[in-house]
């Protein structure tokens, strides 16, 4: 994967895991988010994977779908609690309700500065458009 594709996903998780209150709902670490995972509270309603949510690139309004049916946990803890092990807490935080609106964290295009998300290219859909040649589309 590219260094811009690394950082991206980087970006997206963090605020997902932002989203979710930063820490572990059973033991509260919270030094790396890479250590940290999204658990289902029921596997049934699991539509997609978060490994897949990320590698595509989905929409936050999708990725906020499936947050609210999951805690975060991290890797010891979502290992003990498959093995039943550890219980979640019953008032254990889920998904941020304020973040629903937030999106996909932005950047600036490359070529025109404009904020665009961090998971679209390097350059904004104007920019893009403009480069293949397709008149950009002007709001009236």
């Amino acid at each position: 994967m590219s260094e811009q594709g690394i950082k991206k996903r980087r970006a997206i998780k963090g605020q997902m895991v932002e989203s979710m209150g930063g820490k572990c709902v059973c033991c509260g670490y919270d030094r790396c988010d890479g250590a940290l995972a999204f658990h289902h509270l029921n596997e049934e309603e699991k539509e997609i994977e978060f490994g897949a949510i990320s590698t595509y690139m989905a929409p936050w309004k999708r990725i906020t779908k499936e947050l609210r049916k999951c805690v975060l946990l991290c890797h010891n803890c979502h290992r003990l609690t498959h093995l039943k092990i550890v219980e979640i807490p019953h008032e254990a935080p889920g998904f941020n309700e304020e973040f629903a609106d937030k999106g996909i964290p932005m950047e600036p295009c490359e070529q025109c500065e404009r904020p665009k998300p961090i998971n679209e290219s390097t350059i904004c859909r104007a920019c893009s458009n403009k480069n293949r040649g397709k008149n950009e589309i002007v709001a009236m």
